[in-house]
């Protein structure tokens, strides 16, 4: 039988934009060539030969041709934040570095529910003179989406309190628009800080961005800045996965006088069988 021939397009699944330069493998003939600039490829194949799609930064797919139809192939981008994070219950023990505080942290980051995911967090650090809680709830949500641009949106509380009473609490609605290569974070929200019992207004801008390491290796990075009338509030934090089983968190928080560098080591456990990095 005549060998045929294919045409097609790939694309990525996130953000709907077309992928220059994919690897495209033929792997029962090995014939291999690339996308173009806007995502289309030509390759030979018959019916139930098997195609390697292969990026950089993407997870590979495999497909077995069912017809020589024009094939649309979405690609996957390989994200340490799904691998690390989603359908999994977090548990990290660590350091609060300025305040010489041991303690420790679990969170759960639950799987997409429609456009909805669920982030929860709660921080317990502690030395013989001081005692530290951290309460943390979010709700992401994709709002908008098209080959450009996404948009998210997300609704956020922190209860942040001492031993003594003092502390804050905050609530935030802020949106993130995902451009190609960084998701900026803009939100509006209001604050209440107990010292003295005022409840201020505050602007929130930030940028986060998963940095390339090689090797699909991705450092997730976010920071953010919030002006509370005159008060700024900075936050940072990063991750990363070590020996494939332990997870690093670098965190800092400032806002009025409290200053906190937390480092954290910990694992996670699955809830169920499901790796977003798979097809």
């Amino acid at each position: 039988m005549g060998q045929g021939n294919i045409n097609g397009r790939v694309f990525d699944l996130m953000d709907s934009l077309y992928l220059p330069y994919v690897t495209i493998i033929n792997l029962d003939t090995k014939d291999t060539t690339k996308s173009n600039l806007e995502g289309y490829f030509y390759i030979k194949a018959d019916n139930g030969d098997q195609l390697l799609f292969r990026y950089l930064g993407f997870v590979e797919r495999t497909i077995t041709l069912q017809n020589l139809e024009f094939l649309e192939v979405g690609l996957k981008p390989w994200s340490s934040e799904d691998d690390l994070g989603q359908n999994r219950i977090h548990i990290y023990a660590g350091v609060e570095i300025n305040y010489k505080l041991i303690g420790g942290k679990l969170k759960y980051v639950s799987d997409y529910f429609g456009s909805f995911t669920f982030e929860s967090s709660a921080s317990y650090f502690f030395n013989t003179e001081t005692k530290l809680t951290d309460a943390k709830i979010r709700f992401p949500r994709l709002i908008y989406s098209y080959p450009n641009v996404s948009i998210g949106t997300s609704i956020a509380y922190q209860n942040l309190t001492f031993e003594d009473n003092s502390g804050y609490e905050s609530y935030m609605l802020s949106f993130q628009p995902r451009l190609r290569y960084f998701e900026a974070n803009i939100g509006v929200g209001r604050n209440h800080f107990e010292l003295d019992s005022k409840k201020t207004f505050g602007v929130l801008v930030g940028i986060k961005k998963e940095v390339p390491l090689g090797n699909y290796n991705y450092l997730p990075f976010e920071s953010s800045v919030t002006f509370w009338g005159k008060n700024l509030q900075f936050n940072t934090a990063l991750n990363y996965r070590i020996f494939k089983r332990f997870e690093i968190e670098l965190g800092y928080q400032y806002f009025r006088g409290i200053d906190l560098i937390q480092f954290t080591l910990g694992n996670s456990i699955r809830l169920w069988r499901y790796n977003k990095n798979e097809y």
